[in-house]
């Protein structure tokens, strides 16, 4: 079992993830599944509102291709889901920026923090 200092400790490179998200040089899709790996991985259970729209965007996302995945799609298929994902992402822009700066809030700046290991 983890010790709640640890899981403090990894949750803690969530603001790395959050703010690179606010300052957009990460997609809400991508940041999203990270800090929700993380989020399912070292929060504790229940989640709390900090971390739970990740988790649910995450889930309504995962049909979506990011990265180096993203190649591997025929341009018509991948042209209809980026269509869609940018519908989806409309409806939780919100959501998911309002968590982001509570999590830079909560865990400190981004500057202070390194990247988690999921």
């Amino acid at each position: 079992m983890v010790e709640p200092r640890q899981s403090e400790l990894k949750l803690s490179g969530s603001a790395t993830i959050a703010q690179a998200i606010l300052d957009g040089s990460v997609s809400l899709i991508a940041g999203s599944r990270q800090l929700s790996a993380l989020a399912l991985a070292h929060a504790p259970k229940p989640l709390d509102k900090d971390f739970s729209p990740f988790v649910a965007f995450d889930d309504r996302t995962c049909e979506f291709p990011v990265g180096d995945f993203r190649r591997l799609w025929a341009h018509d298929a991948l042209t209809l889901k980026d269509q869609q994902a940018a519908q989806v992402e409309e409806q939780f822009r919100e959501i998911l920026l309002g968590a982001c700066r509570r999590l830079v809030l909560r865990f400190g700046s981004a500057s202070e923090q390194s990247t988690p290991t999921i």
